[in-house]
């Protein structure tokens, strides 16, 4: 295989795909262009033109690192192969790769169906949402949770915890927390669209004119999802809060402290927190007459922190051992589980 190519375009097609780590990267002459391959947890491939060519359609993986960042973009740059070596040269720069055991999957096939519009906005929110309960599942060994979608809600569930938030884009679905970070970096594009293949477990998404992913799904727990909502419709509101309010004295015990329960204290039209530490404790907080107080866990404390810090309006409800933190311009409801007195 022997292809040119301008050399701003390859660049910057390598770091699009790899973000500028080493990556293994997969490339591929078809008619008069070259498509480039990267897995940085997903599947994503970008489609460049080439200046010369020998049509040749051998498809040849190797780790590509940052090196690549060398290359003078004014000009061309040369791509062969040679047995199981890889060469990238331009003027006095060269640079070989051995060749690694991974194929290039070929999803192709599904491009042409990937016509259902989705938003890119609600990918970034969930990426950002299921990040902000990492304290969580951290403190619960580490294993952060899928991300269930059923009937237009997302659901990012631990034993103590639960995110639920509105999702149009995609329906009956369930990714993993690393996948959905990962392609958050590829969503620059506005015409976005894709397509679920069942057979396959892949989701092909069309990120552009020339880019696209493939992202490995699975089928939803829809049992999980009901039980959800019925967590929700047992409760009942009992106060509206100000979290922006606390939003400082939050985030002090949040960075103070670690592996400790606290004591959130719901009052009328506010709440506070009680710490009780070996070395010090202390009460802080706002609003009136108390109405009920839920121990629970610093890491909880820290996921209402990040999702909740900067509203001024969110809705308190009440049932059984749970609260849930309710608001209302963005329907995101986070529920919390703790012994509740």
């Amino acid at each position: 295989m022997f292809a040119r190519v301008q050399c701003a375009i390859f660049k910057r097609t390598l770091t699009d795909l790899t973000g500028g780590t080493k990556c293994s990267v997969n490339f591929k002459l078809t008619d008069n262009s070259m498509i480039v391959q990267a897995s940085p947890n997903i599947l994503v491939e970008k489609v460049m033109t080439v200046e010369e060519s020998d049509k040749d359609e051998e498809s040849f993986t190797a780790e590509i690192g940052s090196v690549i960042n060398l290359l003078n973009e004014k000009g061309d740059v040369s791509v062969q192969t040679n047995g199981d070596v890889l060469s990238i040269w331009q003027d006095n720069f060269r640079y070989d790769a051995v060749r690694v055991p991974e194929e290039r999957v070929d999803y192709g096939i599904y491009l042409k169906d990937a016509v259902l519009p989705f938003k890119a906005g609600e990918i970034v929110s969930l990426a950002a949402d299921s990040r902000m309960l990492d304290a969580i599942a951290k403190e619960l060994g580490g294993v952060k949770a899928n991300i269930n979608v059923v009937k237009g809600m997302a659901y990012v569930e631990y034993s103590n915890s639960v995110l639920i938030e509105p999702v149009e884009s995609f329906d009956n679905v369930m990714f993993s927390p690393e996948s959905v970070r990962t392609l958050v970096k590829f969503l620059k594009g506005s015409d976005l669209t894709y397509c679920k293949d069942d057979e396959s477990g892949m989701m092909v998404m069309k990120l552009g004119s020339n880019m696209s992913a493939a992202v490995t799904v699975f089928s939803p727990d829809i049992r999980s999802a009901m039980m959800c909502e019925q967590y929700l419709a047992e409760m009942k509101d009992i106060t509206e809060v100000d979290f922006s309010r606390m939003k400082n004295t939050l985030e002090c015990i949040c960075s103070s402290y670690k592996q400790m329960t606290i004591e959130f204290i719901i009052r009328e039209g506010g709440f506070g927190i009680f710490v009780d530490d070996i070395t010090a404790k202390f009460i802080t907080g706002y609003g009136g007459k108390r109405i009920y107080s839920v121990k629970m866990s610093l890491g909880q404390v820290s996921a209402m922190c990040r999702l909740f810090a900067g509203s001024t309006s969110c809705t308190v409800a009440v049932g059984g051992n749970k609260i849930c933190i309710k608001q209302k311009n963005s329907r995101k409801k986070l529920i919390l589980a703790g012994l509740v007195y």
